[in-house]
């Protein structure tokens, strides 16, 4: 056979592709001969009967036509694709247009988002054209069909995705298909994959327990195709759009670590979780963290530490991991991974010793509780405004006779080398007590507040220890 077509992108055998979302097919081209510069791509959804219902078409080979004047567009930093060259090279079909001279006139056309070269081919199959025709947030680019027409949802069930590969005069020269699903996972994944250590424990851990972690490209996202990634790039609205899909319908498991204020887990994922008032439901949503903070602490050392994995029991919203005693290299709510700032770990709980007059860090986690919905706006960018929030931690420390408090801001930084991110819902306080504590025992309780002062019932812990 001259030509072949391999879809991998929905991957797998048979897919499931999360209802309310637009969802890419992305594949290769394999071929002994010449393929024309006026060879034709079509990209199908069939139904159960063999109608089609979706399809999107291109016509020319590495077609350089993209709408790149678009204000949703973000791209790579200043100096590294100013004239878009590359992305052009790359292709990024939702930017397709016919003719760039009036790009508004088919810019929202989802038949002409398809792209090939020689040896790969990419399309965009829209769901639905905005909310009021299944969509769960707006994606700003309103998509159509060929004559204007709103598209309604695809609604659960199994279809086929059909990619024919023709001659301009209409031969068929190769065509592949694949069985897709269109419903929802039993439980999905909300959690960032870095450093490598939590990357690692993370992909392990999510395998195990049939969690599903969306890997397969969701339309309006933007690969780094120059390799560095800086940030997420694209059409973010629309991306983000369909990325909350994963979360109506199934069980969320979300793991608080290195979850920072402007990541789509924060700022969008557990946001729209907080508005469908699911937060502390237990059916929904199941929380878990390290128990000593890390997946893994000193390293290479002696006194190298696996953290385990915890799921936050029903009713509590905080958790002290540990207690650093540190030198000075140790700085407020920032941990370096390397340890050089830690003098000793101490995870044991039962047994925890702390110098006078010397620096020493209690880190923690604070599980995230449910707000009022009316307290988050859903911007432009589909992310959401958080005007409540959990914010800082009260301590009080009882010595005898002796009491005292502080408050502490919410939210550590976290350090490889680099700053790698930071976390809103963990935190790495410093503090030193005087020589007039020395031979006695402190009771510490920390209690997390919310940006009003207000705290939750669960969001306290206590522990004790000694002042040598």
């Amino acid at each position: 056979m001259a030509w072949k077509l391999t879809i991998t992108d929905p991957s797998g055998a048979y897919p499931l592709i999360e209802e309310h979302r637009h969802f890419s097919v992305e594949g290769t081209i394999t071929h002994t001969e010449p393929l024309a510069e006026d060879a034709v791509v079509t990209v199908e959804v069939l139904d159960q009967g063999g109608t089609t219902l979706r399809f999107s078409r291109q016509e020319r080979k590495d077609n350089r036509n993209l709408f790149t004047g678009c204000p949703l567009l973000t791209g790579y930093p200043k100096g590294m694709d100013d004239d878009w060259k590359h992305l052009k090279d790359y292709g990024f079909p939702p930017l397709l247009v016919r003719d760039l001279s009036d790009p508004q006139a088919s810019l929202r056309d989802a038949t002409i988002k398809c792209w090939y070269d020689d040896t790969s081919f990419k399309a965009i199959i829209v769901t639905a054209t905005d909310v009021e025709h299944g969509l769960l947030l707006d994606d700003h680019m309103r998509f159509t069909d060929d004559k204007g027409r709103p598209y309604a949802a695809l609604p659960k069930g199994g279809y086929t995705i059909r990619v024919t590969l023709s001659a301009r005069d209409g031969t068929c020269l190769a065509m592949t298909e694949k069985p897709i699903r269109i419903g929802a996972y039993p439980d999905v994944a909300i959690n960032r994959f870095n450093p490598p250590e939590h990357r690692k424990r993370m992909n392990a851990w999510c395998q195990a327990r049939q969690i599903h972690v969306l890997n397969d490209l969701v339309p309006g996202y933007l690969n780094p195709y120059l390799g560095p990634w800086f940030y997420h790039m694209g059409l973010l609205p629309m991306y983000l759009a369909s990325d909350v899909s994963q979360y109506v319908d199934s069980h969320v498991h979300l793991f608080v670590y290195l979850l920072d204020e402007s990541s789509t887990s924060y700022s969008t994922e557990l946001a729209f979780l907080e508005t469908k008032g699911r937060v502390e439901d237990p059916k929904r949503l199941s929380v878990y963290h390290y128990d000593i903070g890390e997946a893994v602490i000193g390293k290479g050392t002696s006194h190298e530490q696996n953290g385990t994995i915890r799921r936050f029991p029903d009713g509590q919203f905080l958790w002290i991991c540990r207690i650093d005693l540190t030198n000075f290299l140790a700085k407020e709510n920032r941990y370096d991974l390397s340890g050089k700032s830690v003098v000793q770990a101490q995870t044991d709980k039962r047994h925890l010793v702390v110098p006078a007059g010397k620096p020493f860090a209690i880190t923690g986690v604070v599980r995230p509780w449910q707000f009022d919905p009316s307290d988050f706006t859903l911007l432009e960018s589909n992310a959401y405004r958080w005007r409540n929030k959990v914010a800082s931690i009260r301590y009080r420390f009882a010595s005898g006779k002796r009491e005292w408090e502080e408050t502490r801001t919410l939210g550590m930084q976290r350090i490889d080398g680099n700053p790698i991110g930071g976390s809103t819902l963990e935190f790495y306080n410093l503090f030193i007590l005087p020589e007039s504590e020395q031979g006695r025992m402190v009771t510490l309780t920390a209690c997390a507040l919310d940006t009003r002062g207000n705290s939750h019932a669960g969001a306290r812990e206590s522990i004790t220890f000694q002042v040598v």
